[in-house]
Formats: structure tokens, sequence, C-alpha cells
């Protein structure tokens, strides 16, 4: 009687899966060129941006057109127009979520801060929990 094929293993999966995404996530992570990184307004495309390359603009240009949530996360928000257009959004109605670290190496002030008047402009800002404390991992979903 012939020998039936055996089936992957959830292991052998997960690995072909990884094998397969590496290549793409090294080829993400090279510096891309201004004029490959092309802005888009439709809301479900995904677009990167490589900072301090691209500049802020089409950040703030992003977190100014979201129409139902923003999620940021940050480890330093020192910049008065990123927590200006964060309140804006939440005054439009945008249902705008911040988490940043509480103590922050050379920033205690500028977080404090920068809780104080998002938390008065309408936004909900919470402070990273100690289990992520030191994360420099910066995350902005629209």
């Amino acid at each position: 009687m012939p020998r039936r094929p055996s089936r992957p293993t959830s292991s052998s999966r997960l690995l072909l899966f990884v094998l397969l995404l590496l290549p793409g996530l090294l080829l993400g992570c090279r510096r891309a060129e201004p004029e490959t990184v092309a802005p888009t307004t439709t809301s479900s495309a995904t677009q990167l941006l490589v900072l301090p390359d691209d500049g802020v603009e089409p950040v703030l240009q992003m977190v100014e057109e979201a129409q139902r949530s923003v999620r940021f996360k940050i480890y330093l928000l020192t910049y008065d127009g990123m927590r200006q257009a964060l309140v804006a959004a939440a005054h439009r109605g945008v249902d705008v979520r911040v988490l940043i670290e509480p103590e922050p190496t050379g920033g205690n002030a500028s977080n404090r801060d920068s809780y104080r008047i998002l938390q008065e402009g309408g936004v909900q800002v919470r402070w990273a929990p100690a289990r992520y404390r030191m994360t420099h991992e910066k995350t902005l979903i629209i």
C-alpha cells in the first residue's frame, strides 16, 4: 500500500512562514529613499515612514486626517505640535489613546507636561506599565 505524505507539523509550518516572511522584513528594514515612500490618503493603506528622514509633517498629517481612532505609544513626547494634533483629533471626536513612559531618561518633566496637556485635552492617556519600562518602541496606529 503506498504511503501517504505526512502533514506538516505546526513547527514546520511556522518555520516555513518565518522563512518566507524574513526576506520581506529584512528588505523593509533598509533605509527607504524619499521617493519610494509616497504618502497615501486611502484609509486602508499601510505607510512606512523612516524618521527623522521623512520629517514630522507626514505623521502630523495622518493624525490630522484620522477619522475613527489613534493609538500612540511613545517613550518621550516633547513635540508640542504632536500634542496639539492629538488633542485636536480628540476634539473632533476621534478616539485617541496614548501610552507614554513615566520616567524617561532625561525627560521626566516633558512627559509629565505631555500627560497633563493630553488629559486636559480629552485624550485617553496612560503611563506605560512597569513591564514596558524603558521600551523605546514608537507606534502610531490610525
